[in-house]
């Protein structure tokens, strides 16, 4: 027995606590995948992944010291785990976040300051993933991401660490023994104490065993969760811990299967694996796409292919990964991939945020930048990164101290940018962020838009309070979400010809003038819309991320509703920019096709308006204007480059030939040459393509006279 001991002990030694230089070089792929997916060249379109992986790996190390803990020492040191954890990532974090905040303060727009700082008070608090599920963000499709969009994977990596070895510890506890007694001085919470005769005689067997159960369980409770909750809740399934902890999970499985250095490892079937593993990472990245739906079954590929890189990696025999994972630049990039992440995002986003009339970085200038964010991590990582992770003997102090003191530092930041948030001087150029009030008469719109006038102080919405000049039905729930299918829809008014409003967001951001109508008596309102989804009948996505059958199901229903109560006036309206499900130049003549099948779908009774698309202008116009307050021109762009005369085509051709009558709009948003941003006092769109409720509830007039519902100024 002694010697079958000593035997797993050295058999084991290595994966517990040893340098693995192939892990470093798997964090090196990890990484280089991210960076040039971010880069935004296009040769890896699925090297998000690399996340993933980076998920599998963490799992797998923190697991290995866990496990090497509980077999040890019998227990779990909480103080000394969250030290250790406090050294290695805060430092670089907090630095890194400082950073950014402190240069995008200069060069940023005024507008998207709140922003920024809310967001690294997020950051800081290891709760960005929570913020940005909670905000819907999509990861993949993001237009206008975030400074610290990439803190996400952080914060589900510090509340893993959080959360991971308190349930181990308390299920050995349960599982093997009881909570042992603290020492004296010591704090009972940070010894979860399995006693040691009940995990034999080294411990070894027992621990791994009553982690790799804990991890399987998690690793089918939470892949279960993040399948489910990508069709119903992308967001929380792509950035929620409860959707991500089975990678982690697959990592902390493999780290038991792992800990006694199985004799597969180093023979042919170990050597295998390790190759199927980085072709499985490949893959993913190679043929994976914004347009999936991410993580849900997509995931389980590059997760499996960590895990088995892992695996084999480590193999003796002369045909595996090892000598490759291992070469000195590998291990070099794997040991400041940590830091490389970290700097690598602000420096492709901050020059990107100066851009506000829209466009991108030249994709020599992204391979530049990602090129120089080598150096910047190597920096990082020699003067932040390894000074706390591994201090001198006379800079050491108690682990309870350590960790206090990082929560006390990430505390402090969040309180600073949150407090600059708070009393900092862009409040007065952009100002208040509060939607206008319902009740106050819209001020007037002018017939004819001047792009060249200076940024009324009086503009409304504000600037700042457009992005939350939303139409009521976006709070009711009438504007349905990407699950929702109830053709119902909901009403207004109790007077005049019955009008049903059917489209997609664009129809929805029309609805303050039909509602308008409606609270004058004028019509009887039903309002049917849907985010991302036309009602002309043309293959949709949402949003670009895949299948969408529930637009399908929702569209035919409103239509068997309208045929079965036919109102006097059906408008559509829709967004021609979104991503389809076709050849993007397919879409127009899809377009007018599917608009044309519509058309003759709606009953026969029934007249039909479909309003022109709205001018799309590529940018943010808020964000433009406060940088550009004393003369608007810079964020007019030309008429040409806001309209999509395809689609406007496809519409005049689709209602001359059903028969149906368009209603144009365009020359209340743009002159003879260019398309400005604000007409009169009113700040005519919220983001690039969607009108403020202030200015739809403006054109309610002009809307109404030309359905004939308003027949004298007066009216």
């Amino acid at each position: 027995m002694g010697d079958s001991t000593s035997v797993l002990r050295q058999r084991s030694a290595r994966p517990r606590g040893g340098f693995r230089p192939d892990v470093q070089g798997l964090r090196a792929i990890a990484v280089l995948l991210v960076v040039v997916y971010h880069a935004g060249v296009g040769l890896l379109p699925g090297g998000y992944v690399g996340v993933d992986v980076f998920l599998v790996v963490s799992g797998f190390l923190i697991t290995g010291h866990l496990i090497g803990s509980l077999a040890d020492r019998g227990r779990i040191d909480l103080s000394d785990f969250f030290a250790r954890r406090a050294r290695r990532i805060l430092p670089a974090a907090l630095a890194v976040a400082a950073a950014t905040v402190a240069i995008a303060l200069v060069v940023v727009p005024p507008l998207e300051h709140a922003r920024l700082l809310g967001d690294a008070a997020a950051a800081v608090l290891y709760v960005p993933n929570v913020l940005f599920a909670v905000q819907g963000t999509d990861y993949l499709a993001e237009e206008a991401p975030s400074l610290f969009q990439h803190y996400w994977s952080l914060g589900v990596e510090e509340q893993f660490y959080l959360a991971w070895p308190v349930l181990l510890g308390v299920v050995a506890t349960v599982v093997l023994g009881r909570l042992g007694r603290p020492r004296r001085g010591g704090a009972r919470w940070s010894r979860l104490r399995p006693r040691a005769d009940r995990l034999g005689s080294d411990g070894l067997g027992p621990a791994r065993l009553v982690v790799g159960a804990t991890a399987a369980v998690v690793l089918v409770a939470s892949l279960a969760t993040a399948v489910a909750l990508t069709a119903s809740s992308p967001s929380w399934a792509f950035f929620g811990l409860h959707a991500r902890a089975w990678e982690f999970a697959a990592g902390g499985l493999l780290a038991a299967v792992l800990a006694i250095r199985p004799r597969w490892v180093d023979g042919w079937l170990g050597a295998a694996l390790g190759w199927l593993g980085v072709v499985g990472i490949a893959t993913a990245a190679l043929a994976y796409t914004g347009d999936l739906a991410y993580p849900g079954c997509w995931a389980v590929l590059p997760v499996a292919g960590a895990a088995l890189a892992i695996a084999g990696g480590d193999s003796a025999h002369p045909a595996s990964i090892r000598r490759v994972m291992s070469v000195r630049a590998m291990v070099f990039v794997g040991t400041i991939s940590y830091s490389l992440y970290l700097v690598h995002w602000p420096m492709q986003t901050i020059p990107e945020a100066t851009l506000v009339t829209g466009g991108s970085l030249p994709p020599e200038v992204r391979l530049a930048l990602a090129a120089a964010s080598v150096p910047v991590a190597w920096l990082v990582h020699r003067w932040v990164e390894t000074p706390f992770r591994t201090p001198r003997p006379e800079r050491r102090r108690p682990p309870v101290v350590v960790a206090a003191t990082g929560v006390v530092a990430s505390a402090a930041l969040a309180v600073g940018c949150l407090a600059v948030a708070s009393f900092g001087t862009s409040r007065e150029i952009v100002g208040d962020a509060s939607a206008p009030d319902d009740t106050i008469a819209p001020p007037p719109i002018a017939s004819s838009p001047s792009p060249d006038r200076p940024v009324d102080a009086d503009v409304v919405p504000s600037l700042a309070g457009a992005e939350h000049d939303l139409p009521s039905i976006m709070e009711t729930g009438c504007q349905l979400g990407r699950a929702g299918t109830d053709p119902t829809g909901c009403s207004f008014g109790d007077r005049g010809p019955s009008v049903a409003t059917f489209g997609d967001s664009h129809m929805a951001h029309w609805v303050p003038a039909f509602q308008e109508l409606a609270d004058r008596g004028l019509i009887r309102l039903t309002n049917h819309s849907k985010s991302s989804c036309p009602s002309i009948d043309i293959p949709a996505t949402f949003r670009g991320s895949g299948a969408y059958p529930e637009c399908d199901t929702w569209r035919a229903a409103v239509l068997d509703g309208l045929r079965t109560d036919p109102p006097d006036l059906v408008v559509l309206a829709n967004y021609a920019g979104n991503d389809f499900a076709v050849p993007r130049d397919e879409v127009a003549e899809r377009w007018r096709a599917g608009l044309e099948r519509t058309i003759a779908a709606l009953p026969p009774t029934s007249a039909v308006v479909v309003i022109a698309d709205t001018p799309d202008l590529g940018f943010n116009p808020a964000t433009c204007l406060s940088v550009h307050l004393e003369d608007a021109s810079p964020c007019a762009p030309t008429r040409a480059s806001a309209l999509d005369e395809a689609a406007r085509a496809a519409e005049r051709e689709a209602t001359e030939r059903s028969g149906a009558a368009l209603l144009d709009l365009t020359d209340w948003f743009c002159d003879d040459r260019r398309c400005p941003p604000v007409s009169g006092d009113v700040l005519v769109y919220r983001d690039s393509h969607h009108v403020t409720a202030t200015f739809a509830r403006g054109m309610a007039h002009v809307i109404g006279t030309e359905l004939g519902v308003v027949t004298t100024p007066s009216d």
